[in-house]
């Protein structure tokens, strides 16, 4: 195959045309077949281009191919009176916007420059780009301008003396070398990094490269450049939306080099151009059945379509312009959902950092939502919710999170933390209250009087700034912008939901976060976290007391305790609340600063020394695998009892208001069988002594107990032992969760909240695919959810499996949750609407 000539019908798909001839490629080649206005030109297909790049080809193909542009266009590549001035640009099958290189105006030369108004500026402006591009030689050693023939023999004296050789003369040679270098740039730093960065590293990817002719935006009169959208890609309103620029080539435009002017100057100065582009507009749209972003150059008041491509456009124009395609028939509801991104959802729920003047950047970290947030830098839980209880907005800014932090991160405007990665307890903590977090920033280093960002320091008290999906941070208080589109949204949530292939649930431990997930549709609690309602200020003192062997608070902690889950239950109205059971390690809940040490030591009414003594031996080496979870329950029985005597007290008395109940128990950290077993016969034995005769069933939900009234035992397998043995485990089990956070943790022997900096070296590498804390890890986690499920399933095939973590609203890993029979999923409040766009695009 040669090359191909944009008005030469051809045999291959849609795919293989994309895949030969690159996105922009077929795309021209496509509206040439439209009858378009299309500048003529050809494309070297990718796969000879490739043969070139390895050596493999000559050139012959090449000049062929030029050699018919020429008799088509009756000018000659160079000529002295009747010049072909051609661009040479790269076009990959994947789109990536200004990452490799290109070269315009290749064929003027000093002898030919009288053929353009403009012919010194474009022949300088040649010169230098060749320059750079070919023998990376910069701009700046060369003059500004070039105006006359004396000029350009100076222009060719420096490039002489940079490369030790004479400017080429033949303008075949010179469309070589530009060929070459344009091909190059697939694999400049910039390129690379950019398919790194979006997971494009694929063998089979190469570019092809596009001669084309030249056409002139900067003639001296009815010319211009623009770029429209057939649709506003920043509200999706169904209007023409664009920029022009009299006199001037694209290149301007996109450099930015000048302040374009609004289409409607454009209907004003040349109506019936624009008349004309607003109907190739519709017919393009029309065509591909997407909003067009087009790029076009008028030259002496004929137009030229030079591009055109699907629109990059916003998360609420997303949501608007699926919403209006299906309404004009355009998509159906499923392909309209397939077009939609996690990330189009994030955008509408969550305000945005209007970027301006008044901030200025000062660091980046890991962007885990989409939303942004303005407040005062606080480095401590205690002034945080001191200053927030005070009407104050702040910034929580500190090397990591753990449970104690919640209740200040519930009143802060936004979290930062200096370690940490997208699925770390702040990341994880912050999706769940709808917050903007900024985690893993290296840069950040915390001091007694504020903060250094690199080399910038800020004192605690000033205004900072997160732009939440960028992971950027700014110095100074931005305003922040909401763009309503909950009509639109609730009817895509609806199509979604009637599509999903699971039931999805959210992991939420207070009534406010159970109503924002009821909101987005959830259908109950899939994991409440019960240790997050111990920080509760209220709460935390007893419990301290309590965890210190101080027994007469047993009691106040149980009744408070119910009083939550009471609140849940009603709340729920029969809606499924499935609570998991203590699970950090105990010394997490106890006093850090010396100052909660003495206020603790006060409400005991012991001395401070002595409470040291006692916490000591609470704190571990490597707490993530020592006393936590269900061990708690063997080693300190009293804060396990309590919770289950919670609640069961809490389910009689809502069953005694009228409020009907569907329990879940889920024990954590399961290591062996027996654990399970021993601590199921507990739950049952504190059930018998407080559920009426009629609710209490030996077999919990399985034994048909009343409607409104159910309850069931079960546990969360997060330990690669209790998977490996997960048809043991389901023989008592009602019910087994997958915790995948800590099981991929387990798993792989890498900590989520330390390895951000290692994770995306390994990505860098292609040692990983993708973050695993993000996407189930394919070779190793995969397996074991296999082995675990087929097991489960062999001795208790009724047995309900579900998933709660930050894989429950993951696109890919909810495909392999399918896959695999996987009955639910459970995530955040706020990424429930993503779990459920995800869940109804596995089968589409």
């Amino acid at each position: 195959m040669s090359g191909i000539f944009f008005s030469d019908p051809i045999s291959l798909t849609s795919a293989q045309r994309r895949q030969e001839m690159g996105a922009k490629g077929a795309n021209l080649w496509e509206m040439s077949q439209m009858g378009l206005e299309v500048p003529g030109g050809f494309v070297i297909p990718a796969s000879v281009c490739q043969s070139l790049y390895n050596g493999e080809t000559g050139f012959e193909y090449l000049k062929e191919t030029l050699q018919r542009l020429e008799k088509e266009e009756e000018k000659t590549l160079g000529s002295s009176d009747n010049p072909l001035f051609v661009s040479v640009r790269s076009t990959a099958p994947v789109s990536m916007p200004g990452m490799m290189d290109s070269l315009l105006n290749v064929g003027i030369n000093k002898h030919n420059v009288a053929a353009h108004p403009l012919g010194w500026v474009l022949y300088a402006q040649f010169f230098k780009a060749y320059s750079r591009l070919v023998h990376h030689i910069p701009a700046y050693c060369f003059p500004e301008v070039c105006g006359s023939l004396q000029d350009a023999q100076e222009f060719e004296k420096i490039f002489t003396e940079k490369t030790g050789e004479k400017f080429p003369s033949d303008p075949f040679e010179i469309l070589i070398n530009s060929f070459r270098a344009v091909l190059a740039s697939w694999n400049n730093a910039r390129a690379i990094a950019y398919r790194k960065r979006h997971q494009m590293m694929h063998k089979d990817l190469y570019p092809a490269v596009i001669v084309q002719k030249m056409v002139f935006g900067n003639d001296l009169q009815d010319s211009g450049t623009g770029v429209l959208f057939t649709r506003n890609p920043d509200s999706g309103e169904h209007c023409l939306f664009g920029e022009y620029l009299p006199q001037c080539q694209g290149e301007e435009l996109v450099a930015g080099t000048k302040t374009p002017l609004p289409l409607s100057v454009l209907r004003q100065e040349m109506p019936t151009v624009y008349l004309q582009l607003k109907d190739r507009a519709l017919l393009l749209e029309q065509h591909f059945k997407d909003v067009q972003d087009v790029e076009f150059t008028i030259q002496k008041g004929k137009l030229w379509l030079l591009q055109t491509r699907s629109a990059q456009r916003t998360g609420v124009a997303a949501l608007k312009w699926a919403y209006d395609f299906v309404s004009e028939g355009i998509w159906s509801k499923e392909h309209a959902l397939s077009q939609l991104k996690a990330q189009d959802i994030q955008s509408s729920l969550y305000p945005s950092l209007i970027l301006g003047p008044t901030l200025s950047y000062l660091a980046s970290g890991l962007a885990t939502s989409c939303a942004g947030a303005s407040g005062l830098l606080v480095g401590s839980t205690e002034v945080c919710m001191a200053m927030a209880e005070a009407g104050k907005p702040v910034i929580l800014a500190c090397k990591e999170t753990s449970c104690e932090d919640v209740q200040a991160m519930m009143v802060s405007q936004g979290i930062v933390t200096a370690k940490g990665g997208s699925t770390c307890h702040a990341a994880v903590v912050a999706r769940s209250l709808g917050k903007p977090c900024v985690t893993g920033v290296e840069s950040l280093q915390l001091g007694d009087q504020g903060a250094w960002f690199d080399q910038q320091f800020v004192p605690f008290g000033q205004f900072i700034s997160l732009e939440g999906q960028t992971g950027r941070i700014f110095l100074g208080q931005g305003q922040l912008e909401r763009q309503s589109s909950e009509h639109v949204l609730g009817h895509i949530l609806n199509w979604a939901k009637e599509r999903s292939v699971f039931s999805v649930f959210a992991n939420a431990d207070t009534v406010e976060q159970w109503k924002n997930a009821k909101e987005f549709g959830a259908l109950g609690i899939g994991l409440c976290r019960s240790e997050h309602m111990f920080f509760q200020p209220t709460h935390l003192p007893f419990f301290q007391s309590v965890i210190l062997g101080d027994q007469q608070y047993v009691s106040v902690v149980q009744d408070l305790q119910k009083q939550d889950y009471k609140s849940l239950l009603k709340e729920l109205k029969g809606q499924r609340l499935t609570v998991r059971l203590l699970d950090p390690p105990l010394h997490e809940f106890l006093p850090k600063s010396e100052a909660e040490l003495e206020a603790l030591a006060s409400f005991m009414q012991k001395d401070v020394e002595s409470l040291k003594n006692q916490a000591s031996f609470l704190k571990e080496t490597n707490p993530m695998l020592g006393q936590r979870g269900c061990r708690v329950a063997f080693l300190n029985p009293t804060l396990y009892d309590l919770q289950i005597r919670a609640l069961f007290c809490a389910m009689k008395e809502a069953l005694q208001e009228g409020c009907a109940v569907n329990l879940g128990i889920m024990v954590p950290f399961v290591t062996v069988p027996l654990e399970f077993v021993s601590l199921k016969e507990r739950i049952f034995r504190i059930a018998e002594e407080i559920l009426p005769a009629e609710v209490f069933s030996s077999k919990g939900l399985s034994s048909g107990v009343q409607d409104q009234g159910r309850w069931d035992v079960g546990l969360m397998i997060e330990v690669p032992s209790a998977a490996l043995q997960a048809d043991i485990l389901a023989r008592d089990a009602d019910f087994i969760c997958f915790g995948t956070n800590d099981l991929t943790q387990m798993t792989l022997g890498l900590s989520r909240d330390d390895t951000v900096g290692l994770l995306q070296r390994y990505q860098e590498k292609g040692f990983l695919s993708e973050d695993p804390f993000k996407t189930l890890h394919r070779f190793s986690v995969v397996p074991l959810l296999e082995i675990a499920c087929r097991k489960a399933r062999e001795t208790n095939p009724s047995i309900h499996i579900s998933v709660c973590g930050e894989h429950g609203a993951d696109e890919d890993s909810l495909r392999i949750f399918h896959q695999l029979g996987i009955d639910s999923v459970s995530c955040s409040p706020f990424r429930v609407p993503e779990a459920y766009l995800a869940a109804s695009k596995v089968n589409i």
